[in-house]
C-alpha cells in the first residue's frame, strides 16, 4: 500500500468515525525505518548517560551487560521504551540486547508504571538518555543528514517526550 492510498484510506476512517461516534481521533503510524535512530547509537548514547551519572559503575561495559545493579535496570528499561516508541520491535530489541521480547515487554511496562508513579529515578533515566541522544545524534538522526532530497521532520515522539519530562519537573504544572 502506498502512503498516499494509506493516508487516503486513514482520513476516511476518521471521517466515519468522527459521524458515527462524535469523536474525533488521532491515529499515529510507526516511523519509516530510514528515520530511525539505529539500535547500537542509542544503546551508545544510553551506555554513555548511564556512566555520566554513575560513574562508580564503569566496570559495567555495555547495556547488554548481564547485572542487577538497580541504577542500572533503569536505564536499561528506559532504553527498551525508547526504542520501542522510535519505532523498533520488540523482538529485533530483544535480539540486539541478547533477551527475548518477553523482556523488552517487561521493561516498557514498568516505564510506563515509573512514569504513572512519577518516579524520580526512572523519569531522570529516560532524561539523561534523551539528552545524550539529542547531544550525539541530534533531534533530526544521521541518516536524515545523508538524504539528498530530503525535507526536515520533526519526531513526534521526541517532542512529545521532552514536553513530558519538562511537565515532570515542573511538578505537573503546566
Amino acid at each position: 500500500m502506498s502512503k498516499n492510498q494509506q493516508d487516503k484510506e486513514i482520513k476516511e476512517f476518521k471521517k466515519n468515525f468522527f459521524k458515527k461516534h462524535g469523536v474525533d481521533v488521532c491515529i499515529f503510524t510507526p516511523p519509516e525505518a530510514e528515520y530511525q535512530i539505529t539500535l547500537p547509537t542509542l544503546c551508545e548514547c544510553t551506555h554513555n548517560a548511564f556512566i555520566k551519572n554513575n560513574p562508580s559503575k564503569m566496570w559495567i561495559a555495555s547495556m547488554k551487560s548481564k547485572t542487577r545493579v538497580r541504577p542500572f535496570i533503569y536505564y536499561y528499561q528506559a532504553l527498551c521504551s525508547i526504542a520501542w516508541m522510535d519505532g523498533h520491535s520488540k523482538s529485533s530489541i530483544g535480539r540486539h540486547l541478547m533477551k527475548n521480547h518477553a523482556s523488552v515487554i517487561n521493561s516498557i511496562k514498568m516505564v510506563e508504571n515509573a512514569f504513572f508513579c512519577k518516579d524520580k529515578e526512572m523519569i531522570n533515566a529516560f532524561r539523561e538518555i534523551l539528552k545524550q541522544i539529542v547531544e550525539n545524534v541530534g533531534t533530526i538522526p544521521e541518516n536524515l543528514k545523508r538524504k539528498i532530497d530530503s525535507q526536515p521532520s520533526s519526531h513526534l515522539i521526541w517532542n512529545e517526550t521532552k514536553s513530558f519530562s519538562s511537565y515532570i519537573e515542573g511538578g505537573g504544572e503546566e
